[in-house]
């Protein structure tokens, strides 16, 4: 009985500290800006195309405007004097605007060229779910992280899959989901994990970042996630990654000479035989629950991977069917003001809190323990007259 109530306290301390740390507070990390130059006095307006979500605000006498903690997304920004142009805004980074004077525009299309933000002095890259579907890559965030410059895989040596950014320890990155450190602060060598399709953009800085993302000397993957919209979407998708259209592995032979000086080859490392089998598959679904002000988004992930490994003179199987999940709420409490409210949730996260808050919990039933002793025998020694 104890045990069933001290898990439903941890659940219920695990659910607090994730809506605590998804305040509004720490989700500037999980979005852009929009800034760039207007006629003075004149009232600049921006409007996400799927949401509805709009703010309006002055131009300075300077004619410069800067609007802050913008959600990612396409949006139409305009004025009242009928200048308009769309931009998108990337996690991380400010989309220029420019509607002085309505100057003509020359446009070319071709290949994609990574905008200069100019109000940033960060490093970093920015890659939107659209760019990595096209991509012929594993689906995990580290994968995603490796386009970046000077990133590269770090954690074989460790059987980890870990990024190294600019020659830092794989133990000195950072992980945020939606503006939450989902870093693993006892080893800093894991962190929670969303579904993949579950991420609409990841951004990797490898330097110049500011204070806060505290705690990490190398590089900050920092990934957000997708909404809902005013229009009510549903899927999914599968994945297959069959054994048998792979490669099969070469083992790993060394040479030597015996004690009549013959030269023969002896078994290192067996490779041949590893198999890895893998079916992943999601369903989502996602729309709002009040137009233009709350929205909502989940999706589900379910896995089913089968992996057999070979060594010279051991072996071991590997199997991973435990499901995964996000469950976002978004409420724009006002809209004016931009003020965002966001609850997001997954399996991984979790179950990272609760990890976390056992030895709390039970350091703080030992001390209730301790004082309840002590309040005993203050009682008994005032009995006693002692």
């Amino acid at each position: 009985m104890k045990d069933k109530m001290f898990r439903r306290s941890l659940v219920a301390a695990s659910v607090t500290a994730l809506l605590a740390l998804s305040s509004p507070a720490s989700a500037n990390s999980a979005a852009g800006s929009i800034y760039g130059k207007a006629t003075t006095g004149t009232e600049i307006t921006y409007k996400n195309t799927k949401t509805g979500v709009s703010r309006t605000i002055t131009v300075n006498d300077t004619g410069r405007f800067n609007m802050n903690s913008i959600a990612p997304g396409t949006y139409v920004v305009s004025d009242n004097l009928g200048n308009k142009q769309e931009v998108t805004v990337v996690i991380g980074t400010g989309a220029f605007v420019s509607l002085a004077d309505a100057p003509e525009r020359l446009s070319v299309v071709g290949s994609r060229i990574t905008s200069i933000d100019t109000s940033s002095v960060e490093s970093s890259a920015v890659f939107t779910s659209e760019e990595i579907a096209k991509l012929p890559m594993a689906r995990n965030s580290v994968a995603v992280a490796l386009l970046a410059p000077g990133a590269i895989q770090g954690g074989d040596a460790f059987d980890r899959n870990l990024p190294s950014f600019g020659g830092s320890s794989i133990a000195e990155n950072g992980y945020y989901i939606d503006g939450m450190d989902v870093t693993n602060l006892r080893t800093m060598l894991s962190f929670a994990s969303v579904p993949q399709d579950a991420i609409a953009q990841t951004q990797v800085k490898t330097g110049g970042y500011s204070a806060e993302y505290g705690r990490s000397l190398g590089g900050v993957i920092n990934v957000v996630t997708k909404s809902g919209n005013n229009d009510w979407e549903f899927g999914g998708s599968a994945y297959y990654t069959p054994d048998a259209l792979r490669a099969s592995g070469k083992d790993v032979r060394l040479l030597d000479i015996d004690a009549n000086g013959d030269v023969y080859d002896t078994l290192d490392t067996s490779n041949q035989y590893d198999s890895l089998d893998e079916i992943a598959y999601n369903v989502f679904g996602g729309g709002a629950i009040i137009e233009d002000s709350l929205f909502f988004f989940a999706n589900i992930e379910g896995k089913n991977k089968q992996r057999d490994n070979y060594s010279k003179d051991s072996s071991y199987e590997y199997s991973n069917t435990t499901p995964n999940y996000l469950a976002k709420l978004d409420w724009f409490i006002t809209i004016a003001m931009q003020q965002l409210m966001r609850v997001t949730t997954t399996r991984s996260m979790v179950l990272y809190f609760l990890k976390v808050l056992k030895p709390f919990v039970y350091a703080c039933m030992k001390l209730k323990q301790q004082l309840s002793a002590l309040k005993i025998q203050l009682g008994i020694s005032k009995i006693t007259g002692s």
